[in-house]
């Protein structure tokens, strides 16, 4: 995640299944409670005010931290809506 917050200059933070509070908006917020059929790699993003990362292990939530590097690196601009992506 130090990668993901010194490329975006974004603050992220992490919930192992629920937040104490909702993410502010330009956050980046990572949780492992995401849909167990998306597997082991799998990871799902809400992007709007905040991004949402959700994956149901770690490994899917480092792939989900890729994508957006990926996306930064290619214009930096973040589109709003729902992405899933799974092996």
């Amino acid at each position: 995640m130090l990668d993901l917050r010194n490329a975006l200059k974004h603050r992220a933070w992490y919930a192992a299944a629920s937040a104490a509070r909702a993410p502010a908006p330009g956050e980046i917020y990572v949780a492992l409670d995401g849909d167990p059929q998306l597997g082991k790699e799998g990871y799902g993003i809400v992007a709007g005010e905040a991004l949402i990362i959700r994956a149901a292990d770690p490994l899917g939530a480092f792939w989900a931290t890729r994508t957006l590097l990926q996306v930064w690196k290619g214009g930096g601009a973040f589109p709003c809506g729902i992405a899933r992506d799974y092996p």
